[in-house]
């Protein structure tokens, strides 16, 4: 019966059952290879190419990379104003950061911000030039430095 109304099924009609035939005789190998595309991009992302490619991709969305973005300089402010409101000094302070900001990416950025304060570059200079972070931001950090009250600013 379905034989005879096939010519006069519209389009979409036929697509889909196509597509349901496909998917009846072949769901074993659909599933199998689903499965191993899915093992393959995690193995993929735990690798530290796919991590720094995934967090990259990451600040790049329209809309949520600000949010990751956001989220990250919560982290960097929040952890470097506890260390130095502690007595640790920037240097060791920003390689704890370093490791806790929770983005590749951004880590990176804020090792090479630690090796030009390292030089003796102030804070704010090095965060300026990369532009990881919003002006407010880094002018907050500049006056906290001027006056010796970084620890309040963060």
């Amino acid at each position: 019966m379905l034989e005879e109304m096939l010519p006069v099924l519209p389009l979409p009609t036929l697509i889909l059952l196509k597509i349901s035939r496909v998917l009846h005789h072949y769901w074993p190998w659909i599933v199998t290879g689903a499965a191993g595309v899915i093992g393959g991009l995690r193995w993929y992302l735990r690798s530290p190419q796919g991590a720094l490619l995934w967090d990259r991709s990451k600040l790049r969305l329209p809309v949520m990379g600000s949010v990751f973005r956001a989220a990250a300089l919560g982290r960097f402010a929040r952890t470097l104003g506890t260390l130095v409101k502690s007595g640790v000094s920037l240097l060791p302070a920003l390689k704890i950061v370093e490791n806790t900001i929770g983005n590749l990416v951004l880590a990176r950025s804020i090792a090479r911000v630690a090796e030009e304060t390292r030089g003796g570059d102030s804070l704010a200079a090095p965060l300026r030039k990369l532009a990881i972070f919003p002006n407010t931001v880094i002018q907050m950090i500049d006056v906290g430095e001027e006056t010796g009250t970084l620890d309040e600013c963060c």
